[in-house]
């Protein structure tokens, strides 16, 4: 919870300082290249930034300064941000709008309006190269981080008078090689924000999905697809992702009937990326007919994730697949069978007690069929029988 009490006006007060103190609150996230209103001077801008708590007890912010190298923001006297908790910044007109790219959201302090603002172009973040630094009321550096190199500030050499609100001070930012910055790499892209990867965290990363005023959980490894295909006598995997967090190692497991997994082979993952990661593995000794893989992720801490089950057909041309498997209840699957002529073919779906749930005959052309099945109500192991004068095949179904 935020809250903001009063504004108070009192004499000014001059203070040039550098010092760094214990991070309390840090720059948690940027929304540097807005799509709607990017560019835009005050309050017309679509841009913000997130500060968060990391510590769980309320820290009081009051009269606390941030900058970049064109403008700063004081915050107002009888402010405290709760414990693990956030405070966000930005034009509540160019942020929340109907026609904005965050319309809803809750705006903390809106530096539209607040009257707490010193320089030019109020809320605008520059994308070839900027930086931000917060100050305690005090002067001192709490946190400070760049991008792009930062603005190429000289040391010292920029002055920025914070006024409006609490005391008035001097406020020398440093250069971007000071080792008070942290690097964030270079500026998100339009509808991108950049955040830490956990909520206090040392790595930075482009979120495709930013999260102004919430936490940063993005998932351990976002995975854009897991293939598994018999090529002659193997079997062909490989998997893509599109960002990787903490990521120490990759396991392919196989099974044979979609319930009792094996380690089949690890791989080294990158540990942390936002760009993305191509995989790829064999294996040589495939097992005959229809098997199952799976991929499972686990992190530096031994946190595991476990991905959507592929079957592959390694077998004769009548054998049959159905997916995906395991299936869930009250969802369709789909059963791929292979046809060497035009004939009408028989298809049961059954409990492992023999009960008949499910039974049609479907014209079967010569080569590859599909047919969509109409989903199972209760979990469970079902048998799936395909037969007609030329073929019969059994297989077990697991719906979870």
């Amino acid at each position: 919870m935020k809250k903001i009490i009063a504004i108070s006006f009192t004499a000014a007060v001059f203070i040039t300082t550098s010092h760094t103190l214990p991070a309390q609150v840090v720059v948690n996230e940027i929304y540097i290249n807005a799509v709607v209103n990017d560019g835009s001077p005050n309050p017309d801008t679509g841009e913000w930034i997130e500060f968060y708590n990391t510590t769980g007890s309320p820290v009081d912010i009051s009269c606390w300064v941030f900058c970049d190298g064109d403008f700063c923001v004081t915050i107002p006297d009888g402010t405290t941000i709760t414990g693990s908790d956030f405070f966000l910044v930005g034009s509540a007109a160019g942020v929340a709008c109907a026609g904005c790219d965050f319309n809803g959201i809750t705006i903390d302090l809106d530096w539209a309006t607040c009257g707490c603002t010193a320089g030019t172009l109020i809320g605008t973040f520059t994308n070839s190269g900027e930086q931000v630094v917060l100050f305690d009321d005090t002067g001192g550096i709490i946190d400070a981080v760049y991008w792009n190199g930062g603005q190429g500030l000289p040391d010292g050499g920029n002055s920025s008078l914070a006024i409006g609100v609490c005391n008035a001070q001097t406020l020398n930012i440093p250069v971007a090689s000071d080792p008070v910055f942290e690097d964030i790499g270079s500026a998100g892209g339009n509808g991108q924000s950049k955040s830490r990867s956990t909520n206090g965290g040392t790595v930075w990363l482009s979120e495709s999905s930013p999260t102004p005023g919430s936490s940063n959980t993005p998932l351990p490894v976002t995975l854009m697809y897991f293939n598994a295909a018999p090529v002659g006598n193997k079997v062909e995997l490989s998997w893509s992702t599109a960002s990787e967090i903490n990521n120490h190692f990759f396991t392919v497991e196989r099974s044979a009937d979609a319930l009792n997994f094996t380690t089949l082979l690890t791989m080294e993952g990158a540990g942390n990326t936002s760009s993305q990661m191509d995989y790829s593995v064999v294996d040589r000794n495939p097992l005959p007919g229809l098997s199952y893989y799976r991929l499972r992720q686990t992190d530096f801490d031994g946190t595991t994730e476990v991905f959507d089950v592929v079957p592959v057909n390694f077998g004769g041309s009548g054998d049959l697949v159905l997916f995906p498997q395991p299936a869930e209840v009250h969802s369709p699957m789909v059963l791929r069978f292979r046809s060497d002529r035009e004939t009408s073919t028989e298809v049961n779906i059954m409990t492992s007690s023999g009960q008949i749930i499910y039974e049609m005959i479907v014209p079967a052309e010569k080569g590859i069929n599909e047919i969509q099945l109409p989903a199972v109500k209760n979990p469970g192991i079902y048998i799936a029988i395909l037969k007609n004068s030329r073929l019969f095949h059994r297989q077990q179904v697991v719906i979870r």
